[in-house]
């Protein structure tokens, strides 16, 4: 971690040792002070995207920032209501403190570009909160001040599902992001990740259904494209397929040297590597989380609250903004059948659903996003 002593207010505050870094137990990490703990913890994310690490020290610099300009005191003397008073900041920052980006060493160099949003916030505090735990198990630190935050009303399913998703203007950035491809090694990588992206969010797909999803589970039947899933409990579901995704799967397959159309002879995998083994749920975890992180940093200037949510999202993220996105233009009982969720669907939800109008539905709901 390289941090510019001289852009922050007083730099020596980087070296010091507060209360709370007064061990009571034995130290498992070799710092001597704030800047070693601090510089320790980030070592932990060195096999983590260059996005991530880029978003964790710019936290930890704002933090640093603050606390030699207003606390006057080092990361390790914070209490919890410093950490208050450090949130009020992120929220509404005087004007002196804001500024456009430039280099650290550059003396116009300001800790924030303007007030941070709710969900900025959030993010914040939560990697905050995630260092301080660190430290603490690592016997650098006493104790966690922001161990005492309050905790939220605990939220129901519903609600839960309502929280993470993804609103339309994250979703276009996220969806224009792949399409332009840039950043990928080459067009296999690139057209892979738009089919993993679109499959998430067209299918309305869990990471596990998409990485076990083999090309002959493409079915064409005069309705049009079907995708043959079987979900949680083992259910064998039928969905249709928005044309957007077949035209995604169709370029896709091209790369791959295969003929536009799947088959019902197919067995290779719709998600493989270069390889042709197919990839792993964890596998589809680690690389969408590192699309969204990329995504978000480069809209972070233009879309700060959508960077911020695009900084948190999982792949089920994109499951519940399909099904969001759907809820708006299709019948309840259609939605809950493109779900396949186990507590709202029934063998009779896809008896009583007539194919040709639950495709036309689908094809209606997503539009051409």
């Amino acid at each position: 971690m390289k941090i510019q002593k001289r852009s922050l207010p007083n730099g020596d505050i980087l070296f010091a040792v507060g209360k709370n870094g007064e061990p009571a137990r034995p130290i498992v990490i070799a710092a001597k002070n704030d800047y070693e703990a601090i510089a320790a913890w980030l070592r932990e994310y060195a096999d983590a995207p260059k996005s991530t690490q880029r978003a964790y020290k710019k936290e930890i610099e704002r933090l640093l920032y603050w606390c030699a300009k207003y606390a006057e005191r080092p990361v390790s003397g914070l209490t919890r209501e410093d950490l208050q008073a450090y949130e009020a900041w992120l929220r509404s920052p005087p004007q002196e403190d804001i500024g456009q980006p430039c280099r650290r060493s550059d003396p116009r160099w300001r800790p924030l570009r303007g007030p941070l949003k709710q969900e900025s916030v959030a993010y914040a505090m939560r990697i905050l909160n995630n260092m301080f735990a660190w430290l603490v198990n690592a016997g650098y630190l006493q104790g966690n001040p922001l161990s005492l935050m309050r905790n939220r009303k605990r939220t129901t399913q519903s609600e839960r599902a309502l929280e993470r998703y993804l609103p339309t203007t994250a979703w276009r950035a996220l969806a224009d992001f792949v399409r332009d491809g840039a950043g990928f090694d080459d067009e296999f990588e690139q057209r892979r990740a738009r089919i993993m992206v679109f499959g998430l969010y067209y299918l309305a797909a869990r990471r596990s259904e998409l990485v076990a999803t083999r090309m002959k589970d493409f079915v064409h039947k005069d309705s049009g494209w079907w995708w043959r899933v079987r979900g949680k409990g083992g259910k064998l579901a039928e969905i249709p397929v928005h044309h957007a995704l077949i035209n995604e799967i169709m370029e896709y397959r091209r790369v791959l040297a295969l003929p536009p159309a799947p088959t019902s002879a197919d067995q290779s995998f719709l998600l493989r590597h270069k390889n042709g083994k197919p990839v792993h749920a964890s596998w589809l975890y680690r690389v969408f989380r590192d699309i969204c992180a990329r995504c978000a940093d480069m809209i972070e200037d233009e879309m700060p609250s959508e960077s911020a949510l695009l900084r948190c999202a999982t792949p089920h993220w994109l499951r519940h903004t399909a099904l969001s996105h759907a809820a708006r233009r299709m019948p309840i009982q259609m939605v809950q059948a493109l779900g396949r969720h186990s507590r709202m669907e029934t063998a009779a939800i896809y008896q009583h659903i007539e194919g040709k109008a639950f495709s036309e539905a689908v094809h209606g709901a997503f539009g051409g996003i």
